[in-house]
C-alpha cells in the first residue's frame, strides 16, 4: 500500500478484507471473527448511521465495553464518515460532560450498561446492544463518502488549565502512521497483535489499525496483566504497551514463547527492562517508540539491540515525519547541546477544538521548509541528539509527566484543588514511591483556621478526576516554601517526608484480615491507633521489624511470606491484598506450627546445625567458638555464679545435647538433666605480680578460646572465673557455634544477670520456663522443609548463581601462595551529618540503610574488581516461626546477594537493583550456605568459599552483663583472623555509623585498605548529593578516587 495518506483509516482495512476475506481479523475470549463478518458488521452500523445523519466531521461518542462491538462501531462510524470520540465510562461525570459538550457530539453510540449516564443529555443515544435494522441496503454504501483531510477521531488529553484538551487527528495523519508501521513491522510480526489499551488513548490506533491493515489478527483483551490467563496467549506475537506495565506482567510470569516483537512506549524506557525481556523471555525484537497524541501515536523509533549497555534512545524519526532539536529562540541547538523537540509532518494533528489560542501556541509554523502551512509541533520534551543521529529523552520542560503512559498536566490538578473551599494553594509533583514508581503528591495550603478533612478533598477529586490523575498522597502544609527568587521551591518539597499524620486520614480495617494486621502492627510500632493507610516505613519500620511482622503473620495466619514484601507492600491495605493471594498459592503448602515434641526419640540436626557438625569448614563467618571475657571489680558471689550457669544449662537443652553418628546419620540426643552441670574452673593468680598476672590471663583467654568443644561429650557452655584479687575478677563465658548464635548470646548473658541478681537478693527466679527448645525447631523445620518445598528453594538458588564467580581484588600477595588467615582492621567512621542525609536519601527512595550502604559498597567492588557481576554474603538470621524468637541455639546463615550494575546505571538505579535482589533472595534465606554452594558448584572445592566479600550493617544490640553489687566491663579477647578476603562490618549507634574492614593481611596492604575506605566514605558523600548521577561518573569524580 503506498502513498496512504491519499486513503482513509477505514479503507486500508476494506482493501485487507478484499485480500484475506475469510482470514480471522478478530480474536475475543473464544469467538473469532473473519475480515468479512467484521466488514459487514461495520457496514451494517454504518448504513444505520448515515441514516441517522452522520456525515463527514459529525463527531459520534462511543462509549463501550471491550469486546467486538467496540471494533465494529469504530469501523461503522469511520465508514459513515464520522469521527469517534471515545469515552469512558469510569471517569467522573463531570469530565465527561465537559468533553460531550466541547465535542459537540451528533450522537452518543453505547450500550445498555450506560444509557443512564447519558440520559440527561439532549443528544440522540444508539443502544448497540440493540437490534438495528438499516432501511436500505448494503448495496447503496459508498465506501469513499469521507476524504483523507476529514477528522477521524478526537482524543481527550490533560490540559494545564484543568480542562482536558481535545486533540483533533484527520484520515491522512493516521493512515502515514499506518504506512510506516507497515514498512517496520512483518506480517509475520503482526500476525497475533494483543490490543489492550483504551481507545480513549492512542496507543490503541497502532494495536486495531496496523493489524488490520496488513492480514494481522487483533487479539482483544481487557488488560495486559490478564495475559497469563489469555485463551489465545500462544497465538500473539506482538505486544504494545508501556514499559511499567510490562515490567508488572514480567513480574507474574513469563511471556508466552509466540511473542518475538515488543514495542514499549508512552514512558521512559529503562535499560533494565530491556535487558530482562531479552534475558528472561524469547522476544527478538524491542522497540523503544515515542510521540505526543498531536502528532498521531508515534513519531520516532528505534530497534534496541540485545546487546545494549545504554539507557535505550527513543531513536529517529519514522516516515513522513521530521524532528528538530531547537534553542529558545527557535534555533538549531548545537552538536552538544540539549533542545526541546519540535516534530513536523504528515502525521501532524489539526490542533485543538476550539482552542485556536493553544493550538496557535504549539503548533508554530515550520521556518525550515518552504511549503505553505506547514507547521511544527512544540513537544515540550527537553532531548539530546547522539552521534549516530539517535535521539535521547532528558524530561520535560514544562509541569507535564507521564505516569504508566498517562500524560499528566500537574497544572490541572493543580487547578481542580483550588476550585475547593478550603485550599488557599497547592503544589503536585510527581514523586518516586517505595517501589520506585512514580507517584502524584498534592501539596496543601489551606486557609487560615480552616481544619482540612482529607476524606472530603478525596471524595471532591473522585467528582472531578479521572483515577489516573488522582494523587496518591495529600500532604497538608502551613506554608508553600519559596526559593530565593519567589517561585514554589519544589525541591524542597520534594524532600518532605510523606508522614501518615499529614498524608493520611486513619482509615479504620474493614475486615478481619485488615484487622489483624493492625494487631499485629500495633504490638510492633507500639502505637494504638493505625490505619490501613500508613505506611510501615514511616512509623519507623526497619529490616529487623519487618522479619518480627513476617513471623507474627505466619503464627497468627500460617502464611508464609519474606519479610522484605513490606518493600513492595509498605500499607496495611497493599499487604492484605498480597496476603490473600499468597494464601491462594501456599494452600497446598501448609506450615506445620512450631510446638514441642516428645523425647522419646532423637533429635534431628537442623540444616544449620548439619553445616556445622557434618562440614564446618564451610562455615566461614566463624572459626572460633562464641567467647567474651568481662572484668568484675567488686564481691563476687562465685557459689551464685555458678547456679545461674547452671540454670540457663537446665533451661536451654541446647546447652547439654550431645552430637552422634546413628546408623549414618548425625543426631543430638540430651544430657541427663539431673547430671547435668556446667564446667566452671576457678583460677587463681593472687600470688604473682602485676605483670605476671596479666601475662598469664592473656595465655588463659587466648587458651580458652582456641580450646574446640567436643561436641559427642561436652557441655556446650563452659566458663572460667579468674582471680586476680580479692575483689577483682575475670570471667570467661564460652559457647559452641552449633549451639549459639549472637541473638542466643545476648539471651545468656540477659538470663545470667536476672539469675545472679535473684540468687545474691534471695528472691525466686523471675524467668519463665521456656515453652520451646531448640530440637522442637529441629523437628519443625525438617518436616517442613523438604521434598518439593526444599527443592523449590534449591532450584531458585542454582538458577540465581548460574554463571556467578568469585570477584577478583587486586592482592599485594598471590593468592596460591597464601594459605594464612592473619587478619588485621581498619576502623571507620562516617560523620552524624553523613548519616542524616544517608537515612534521608534512604527515606525518599523507601529503602533501609541496609540497603543503601550495600548499594554504595557494591557500587565500590565495581571500581576495584573491574567486575559488573557483584556477589557479597550477608548473615541472616532464620527465627520463623515467631515462636523461635526466644530459642537458644543456631539460627544465623549467610546468603549471597548477587547484583548486576551493568549499563551504567544510576545510584538510584543501583538501589532499585538491590533491593529487587534483596527482595528476591530473602524469601529462600532458610537454604544454608553449605547447600547454596552445592547447587551453585556440586563438583567444585569446597574447601574455600568462591564468594569472598561480606558486607553486614547491625543496629547496636549488645546485652551487657550486669550482675548485682558489682562492677562489669567487657575486655577485647578477639584474635583477629579472616577467613574471607574482606570484610565490611558497620554497626548503626544512635546518630552514627561506624565500623571496620577486617581483611587477610597476608593478600592487602593496610595503606590499600585505608584507601578503600577513604574512596568508601567520599563516594558516599556525593551520592547523597547526586543520587540520579550514575555510577560511572561518580566513580570518576577526581576527588572520590
Amino acid at each position: 500500500m503506498n502513498n496512504n495518506s491519499n486513503v482513509c483509516l477505514h479503507q486500508l482495512f476494506e482493501e485487507q478484507v478484499k485480500r484475506t476475506p475469510d482470514a480471522v481479523a478478530l480474536i475475543y475470549q473464544d469467538r473469532e471473527i473473519t475480515y468479512k463478518h467484521l466488514n459487514r458488521q461495520a457496514d451494517l452500523l454504518s448504513l444505520y448511521l448515515r441514516q441517522a445523519g452522520i456525515v463527514p466531521e459529525s463527531r459520534v461518542a462511543l462509549c463501550l465495553n471491550r469486546t467486538p462491538e467496540l471494533i465494529i462501531a469504530v469501523l461503522g462510524i469511520l465508514k459513515a464518515g464520522g469521527a469517534y470520540i471515545p469515552l469512558d465510562p469510569l471517569y467522573p461525570v463531570e469530565r465527561l460532560e465537559y468533553m460531550l459538550a466541547d465535542a459537540n457530539v451528533s450522537l452518543i453510540l453505547t450500550q445498555k450498561a450506560y444509557t443512564t449516564l447519558f440520559s440527561q443529555y439532549a443528544v440522540r443515544l444508539l443502544d448497540i446492544d440493540s437490534d438495528y435494522e438499516p432501511s436500505s441496503s448494503l448495496d447503496t454504501i459508498k465506501h469513499c463518502f469521507p476524504e483523507p483531510a476529514n477528522l477521524a477521531y478526537i482524543i481527550y488529553t490533560s490540559g494545564s488549565t484543568g480542562r482536558p484538551k481535545g486533540v483533533a487527528i484527520q484520515h491522512s495523519s493516521a493512515c502515514s502512521f499506518v504506512e510506516w508501521a507497515g514498512e517496520v513491522f512483518t506480517e509475520s510480526v503482526l500476525a497475533g497483535v494483543l490490543a489492550t489499551t483504551s481507545i480513549c488513548f492512542d496507543l490503541s490506533i497502532f494495536e486495531i489499525f496496523v493489524p488490520l491493515s496488513y492480514g494481522g489478527t487483533v487479539i482483544l483483551a481487557e488488560n495486559l496483566l490478564q495475559l497469563p490467563e489469555l485463551g489465545a496467549a500462544e497465538r500473539i506475537t506482538l505486544i504494545n504497551t508501556v514499559p511499567s506495565v510490562m515490567t508488572a506482567l514480567l513480574n507474574i510470569g513469563r511471556l508466552p514463547s509466540s511473542i518475538r516483537t515488543v514495542n514499549l512506549a508512552g514512558e521512559s524506557l529503562p535499560l533494565r527492562l530491556v535487558q530482562r525481556l531479552y534475558r528472561e523471555t524469547e522476544v527478538e525484537h524491542i522497540y523503544n517508540l515515542y510521540g505526543p497524541s498531536e502528532d498521531t501515536t508515534y513519531s520516532t523509533w528505534m530497534l534496541i539491540p540485545d546487546d545494549t549497555q545504554v539507557s535505550p534512545p527513543i531513536g529517529y524519526p519514522i516516515t513522513g515525519s521530521q524532528a528538530y532539536i531547537l534553542n529558545e529562540r527557535m534555533e538549531p541547538a548545537a552538536p552538544d547541546e540539549d533542545g526541546e523537540l519540535y516534530l513536523g509532518g504528515k502525521g501532524l494533528a489539526r490542533g485543538y477544538l476550539h482552542r485556536p489560542d493553544l493550538t496557535a501556541e504549539k503548533f508554530v509554523p515550520d521556518p525550515f521548509t518552504k511549503q505553505a502551512g506547514a507547521r511544527l509541533y512544540k513537544t515540550g520534551d527537553l532531548v539530546s541528539v547522539g552521534t549516530d543521529g539517535a535521539l535521547t529523552f532528558l524530561g520535560r520542560i514544562d509541569q507535564q509527566v507521564k505516569i504508566h503512559g498517562f500524560r499528566i498536566e500537574l497544572g490541572e490538578i493543580e487547578t481542580i484543588l483550588q476550585l475547593h473551599p478550603q485550599i488557599q494553594d497547592v503544589v503536585v509533583l510527581a514523586r518516586e514511591d517505595e517501589a520506585m514508581e512514580k507517584q502524584l503528591v498534592a501539596y496543601v495550603y489551606p486557609y487560615s483556621g480552616t481544619v482540612i478533612d482529607i476524606t472530603v478533598i478525596r471524595d471532591f477529586l473522585c467528582s472531578k478526576l479521572p483515577a489516573y490523575m488522582f494523587p496518591t498522597a495529600l500532604v497538608l502544609l502551613s506554608s508553600i516554601p519559596l526559593s530565593p527568587n519567589g517561585k514554589v521551591d519544589r525541591k524542597a518539597l520534594a524532600a518532605l517526608p510523606i508522614q501518615p499524620g499529614s498524608a493520611t486520614r486513619y482509615v479504620a480495617p474493614q475486615m478481619p484480615l485488615e484487622q489483624i494486621l493492625v494487631d499485629i502492627w500495633q504490638q510492633l510500632f507500639e502505637i494504638k491507633q493505625i490505619g490501613i493507610q500508613d505506611n510501615f516505613f514511616a512509623l519507623g519500620g526497619h529490616s529487623l521489624l519487618a522479619a518480627r511482622m513476617a513471623s507474627l503473620i505466619l503464627e497468627r495466619l500460617s502464611i508464609h511470606i519474606s519479610p522484605m514484601s513490606i518493600f513492595t507492600f509498605p500499607t496495611i491495605e497493599q499487604l492484605s491484598t498480597h496476603l490473600q493471594i499468597a494464601q491462594d498459592e501456599q494452600a497446598d503448602q501448609v506450615v506445620p506450627p512450631l510446638q514441642p515434641v516428645k523425647r522419646d526419640r532423637d533429635i534431628p540436626l537442623s540444616l544449620i546445625q548439619e553445616q556445622w557438625f557434618v562440614r564446618p569448614r564451610f562455615a566461614p563467618q566463624y572459626v572460633d567458638p562464641v567467647s567474651s571475657a568481662f572484668s568484675v571489680v567488686g564481691w563476687l558471689d562465685i557459689a551464685a555464679l555458678k547456679q545461674s550457669l547452671h540454670s540457663i544449662v537446665q533451661r536451654h537443652e541446647i546447652l547439654r545435647t550431645h552430637f552422634l553418628i546413628c546408623s549414618g546419620q548425625p543426631i543430638q540426643r540430651l544430657d541427663d538433666l539431673a547430671a547435668s552441670s556446667v564446667p566452671v574452673s576457678v583460677i587463681d593468680l593472687c600470688h604473682l605480680v602485676p605483670k605476671e598476672r596479666a601475662g598469664a590471663l592473656t595465655d588463659i583467654i587466648d587458651a580458652d578460646r582456641k580450646a574446640p568443644f567436643d561436641l559427642m561429650q561436652d557441655m556446650l557452655l563452659r566458663a572460667k572465673i579468674v582471680r586476680l584479687k580479692a575483689e577483682e575478677h575475670v570471667v570467661i563465658l564460652t559457647v559452641d557455634h552449633i549451639a549459639c548464635d549472637g541473638q542466643s548470646y545476648n539471651m545468656i548473658i540477659r538470663e545470667l544477670s536476672l539469675l545472679y541478681s535473684s540468687l545474691v537478693k534471695g528472691e525466686p527466679s523471675p524467668l519463665a520456663q521456656p515453652k520451646l527448645q531448640y530440637g522442637d525447631f529441629a523437628f519443625w523445620q525438617r518436616q517442613w522443609l523438604r521434598g518439593s518445598v526444599l527443592e523449590q528453594h534449591l532450584a531458585w538458588w542454582r538458577k540465581q548463581l548460574d554463571g556467578a564467580h568469585a570477584m577478583h581484588l587486586s592482592t599485594y600477595t598471590p593468592r596460591e601462595t597464601c594459605f594464612s588467615l592473619r587478619g588485621e582492621t581498619v576502623s571507620f567512621e562516617l560523620p552524624t551529618r553523613l548519616v542524616q542525609q544517608l537515612r534521608q536519601l534512604s527515606e525518599s527512595q523507601g529503602v533501609t540503610p541496609f540497603i543503601t550502604l550495600l548499594a554504595v559498597f557494591q557500587t565500590l567492588l565495581t571500581f576495584y574488581t573491574r567486575q559488573f557481576d557483584i556477589s557479597t554474603l550477608t548473615p541472616v538470621g532464620i527465627r520463623n516461626p515467631v515462636e523461635a524468637e526466644d530459642i537458644v541455639g543456631m539460627f544465623v546463615t549467610m546468603v549471597v546477594l548477587r547484583t548486576s550494575l551493568s549499563g551504567d546505571p544510576t545510584f538510584q538505579e543501583v538501589m532499585r537493583r538491590v533491593r529487587d535482589v534483596t527482595i528476591e533472595t530473602f524469601p529462600h534465606q532458610d537454604i544454608p550456605y553449605e547447600m547454596v554452594l552445592e547447587v551453585h558448584n556440586p563438583l567444585g572445592d569446597r574447601a574455600t568459599s568462591p564468594f569472598q566479600v561480606w558486607f553486614t550493617l547491625e543496629r547496636d544490640s549488645n546485652e551487657p552483663l550486669q550482675l548485682e553489687g558489682v562492677t562489669v566491663q567487657g575486655i577485647d579477647t578477639r584474635e583477629i583472623i579472616s577467613t574471607l578476603d574482606m570484610w565490611f562490618l558497620a554497626r548503626e549507634r544512635g546518630d552514627t555509623i561506624s565500623g571496620y574492614i577486617l581483611y587477610r593481611a597476608d593478600l592487602f596492604q593496610e595503606e590499600f585498605i585505608k584507601s578503600v575506605l577513604d574512596h568508601f566514605q567520599m563516594l558516599v558523600m556525593h551520592i547523597v548529593e547526586h543520587p540520579e548521577r550514575s555510577i560511572s561518573e561518580l566513580l570518576s569524580s577526581d576527588d572520590t578516587r
